[in-house]
């Protein structure tokens, strides 16, 4: 049987819901467990948000109030717009309204808000200081790409001034393609995340 409200009838949500703000709260309600979606998520996506909320709870663990820059981290994601689901719903009277716009989460689209997924690091190599990376979207000579480290809250970022494919020398390379390497002056952990910024 289908239940229509005063908003409708709803049979599969279009957005992603986001509980990361409401932890605290699901925390004192006794919830012990979250399910992050992740079926039809790629690895960057179920990374990063299952980063953000370890370390969310994790600051909570500490008695450390919401930090929201963990809202910037999923902001790096593709998502269908993010809103709250029922969590919000009948208190709308005890929210300020510019408090209620986040919550209702006009952020997010179905394209990359702040970054592109770029790579993902499968290797360091100390001895010519490159990384090999699964290529996942496009890399060019001159981009920054940020590194995110599976295991650490800084951010690192280095310029791209050397891709090898195949052990050749190239300006590019575009997702599909399979691994290559890029010169980093730093060393990276495996599995880490490499990103673009969007400009």
């Amino acid at each position: 049987e289908l239940i229509t409200d005063e908003d409708g009838t709803f049979l599969m949500n279009s957005k992603d819901l986001r509980a990361i703000e409401f932890l605290q709260e699901l925390c004192d309600a006794g919830v012990d467990s979250l399910k992050v979606e992740g079926r039809t998520k790629n690895d960057f996506y179920v990374g990063m948000v299952a980063r953000s909320y370890r370390k969310t709870l994790d600051g909570i663990k500490r008695g450390e109030s919401f930090d929201r820059k963990w809202l910037e981290e999923l902001d790096k994601l593709s998502s269908r717009k993010y809103f709250s689901g029922f969590l919000t719903r009948g208190m709308e009277d005890q929210i300020p309204v510019e408090e209620q716009n986040f919550q209702n989460n006009e952020f997010g689209t179905s394209l990359q808000k702040t970054h592109h997924y770029v790579g993902l690091v499968k290797e360091y190599q100390q001895k010519n200081q490159r990384v090999i990376i699964e290529v996942k979207n496009k890399i060019e000579m001159g981009d920054v790409l940020e590194v995110i480290n599976p295991r650490s809250l800084d951010v690192d970022s280095f310029v791209v001034n050397e891709i090898y494919y195949k052990n050749n020398l190239v300006n590019v390379v575009s997702g599909g393609i399979g691994f290559a390497e890029i010169t980093v002056p730093f060393s990276i952990a495996k599995q880490s995340f490499l990103t673009k910024r969007i400009s």
